[in-house]
């Protein structure tokens, strides 16, 4: 293997690999290469090591320490392109290990306040995570909300003075709420500090060994077949009936619905490519009544490309404007008292899967979850189908008397 130190070529490797492997845009790219090319300048004017592997440590604190009149954003943005290039160096075995950032250099990073940060970390996740609108407008506001928290509280605003104590505090001073809303909550900022830990700027996680309440799985509010009728019959517009026929024929949630485009439906609309969590792909069958809807609404909307669902000034549907149509649907069907949200229709569609014999697994691909588990919970019977179940046992009593006559 040639060791040398050919910074050209291994520069140009590593660009080659963000932009083939992680998928940053040009713009992002070139700034690696600026950001990492100061650290190969760094070492020529300081008389670098020849061998690549003899770049160490002492090499990354020293340049960190040179940056120390930068800005904390722009010092903890060459070191977060400098860990990428020698995380990849290690990955690919041109060095055995890869040298960390100067603890000075850290320090002032750490001085960035926790909003200015967690923007950052929404940036972060929108861009290189693939996550819907939807969520990252969640993780705002729990982010947002802990912000207030340590503000209301006079608490440390720094990312790297935030300890386990202040979040404990914080998951503490939501008692009362829902398990699934702290741990979610909580999440989101366990997160964040785990980008930070990533990039550098804190050591340590203080999310990590929060005390949380447990969570308890409940049954989803599910509509009846018969209800599910109700809500189809309430569509009056061609739209209505493709959103609605989509929603409990196909099972999509909100992001994938309003995400759909022209160009993810099947030459002869009986399939769709839908854009799930994570920006993970999957193929989704239409029934045919379902696929019928969804024919006539693009032929009345005279749609062939871009957004299939457009709002009145023709721009993408958002979610407000489908929150609204889905009122008018409950309130056509009479079903307003009955706590069911657009989510519901996702229930329906995989609890009448389970119940119509369908496999779990296949289930899981419909759905698009990730983990098996949260598919499980449609698993779970109500109490009528279990009273029927146990009834109708082939033995006892009654199967006698139906042998005797």
């Amino acid at each position: 293997m040639n060791t040398t130190f050919d910074a050209d070529g291994l520069v140009q490797s590593y660009l080659q690999h963000l932009s083939d492997h992680v998928g940053l845009t040009e713009s992002d790219v070139d700034a690696h290469r600026r950001d990492v090319r100061r650290f190969v300048e760094f070492l020529n004017a300081h008389d670098s090591p020849t061998d690549v592997r003899e770049v160490g440590p002492h090499h990354v604190s020293a340049f960190a320490a040179s940056l120390a009149d930068c800005s904390a954003a722009s010092i903890r943005r060459h070191l977060s392109a400098l860990n990428g290039f020698l995380r990849f160096l290690g990955d690919t075995g041109v060095i055995p290990t890869s040298p960390s950032p100067g603890t000075a250099a850290q320090e002032t990073a750490a001085r960035e306040t926790f909003r200015d940060a967690f923007a950052r970390y929404l940036r972060h996740a929108e861009t290189y995570r693939g996550l819907s609108p939807m969520t990252i407008e969640a993780y705002g506001r729990d982010g947002e909300q802990f912000r207030r928290f340590l503000e209301n509280h006079d608490l440390p605003q720094d990312v790297g003075q935030i300890t386990s104590r202040e979040v404990q505090a914080w998951a503490s001073s939501m008692a009362g709420h829902a398990a699934s809303t702290i741990r979610r909550r909580v999440y989101a900022i366990r997160g964040f500090f785990t980008f930070l830990q990533r990039e550098g700027t804190v050591t340590l996680n203080p999310a990590t060994d929060v005390s949380l309440p447990q969570r308890r799985r409940k049954q989803p509010s599910v509509p009846t077949p018969e209800q599910c009728q109700k809500l189809l019959a309430s569509a009056h517009t061609t739209k209505e009936r493709a959103i609605i026929s989509l929603l409990l024929m196909a099972g999509l949630r909100r992001a994938e619905l309003l995400g759909l485009n022209a160009e993810d439906v099947s030459a002869d609309c009986s399939e769709l490519r839908v854009v799930g969590k994570g920006g993970v792909e999957r193929l989704v069958p239409l029934p045919e009544e379902a696929r019928v809807a969804l024919v006539r609404h693009l032929v009345a909307e005279g749609i062939r490309s871009g957004p299939i669902f457009l709002n009145q000034a023709h721009k993408r549907m958002g979610n407000t404007t489908l929150q609204r149509l889905w009122k008018r649907l409950l309130r056509r069907a009479d079903l307003e008292d009955h706590g069911f949200t657009i989510h519901s229709c996702r229930h329906s569609f995989a609890t009448m899967l389970i119940r119509g014999g369908t496999d779990i697994r296949t289930v899981q691909e419909l759905l698009g979850h990730q983990d098996l588990s949260t598919t499980a919970i449609y698993l779970h019977s109500d109490l009528r189908t279990k009273r029927e179940a146990v009834a109708n046992l082939p033995i006892g009593e009654h199967c006698h008397a139906g042998d005797a006559a």
